[in-house]
């Protein structure tokens, strides 16, 4: 049913995701708010727990191994090309929700927006045939709980109070 919300529209957002750096966030690519020119301190908040919340994700994605939907459904045809690693957790909901939860902390007047353009990052990953929505919400789960457990470390609280002041 969800190859039916594959419109042009929602494909050119989908192609535009398949890097999640070059996803949009906040009006930014991903790769912008990571990687800028020069270095901020926002970037230096964002790209503190980036890192190690990909080595996680990889990490989840081993120990559940669960394939992807075109390969327990055949009738499931995807609309991009599918990733060779495993679905669970959604790797592109998992950062696009931590990057929702730390710019909501630097900016929470736009909080509720960012997460809302997390979850349409992941949901389209679940239109795209790549995911199921059970990978995206573990994603959500492992983003809010490593935002966290950051949320207690010294590093972090610095930073985010460099990014706030900045």
């Amino acid at each position: 049913s969800l190859a039916r919300a594959r419109t042009v529209e929602a494909m050119w957002d989908i192609e535009a995701e398949m890097d999640i750096r070059t996803a949009d966030m906040g009006g930014f690519t991903i790769a912008d708010l990571l990687y800028p020119e020069n270095e901020t301190a926002l970037s230096r908040l964002l790209s503190y727990g980036w890192d190690d919340l990909g080595t996680i994700i990889m990490a989840e994605k081993a120990r559940f191994d669960r394939v992807r939907p075109h390969m327990a459904d055949s009738s499931i045809v995807p609309a991009i090309e599918v990733p060779r690693h495993p679905a669970y957790p959604s790797g592109h909901a998992t950062q696009a929700h931590y990057l929702a939860l730390v710019l909501g902390l630097v900016y929470p007047e736009v909080a509720n927006e960012l997460w809302n353009r997390a979850d349409e990052i992941g949901i389209h990953r679940e239109i795209a045939g790549v995911h199921y929505s059970s990978d995206t919400e573990a994603g959500i789960m492992l983003a809010t709980q490593f935002v966290t457990a950051l949320q207690s470390d010294p590093e972090f609280q610095r930073l985010l109070t460099e990014a706030r002041e900045e």
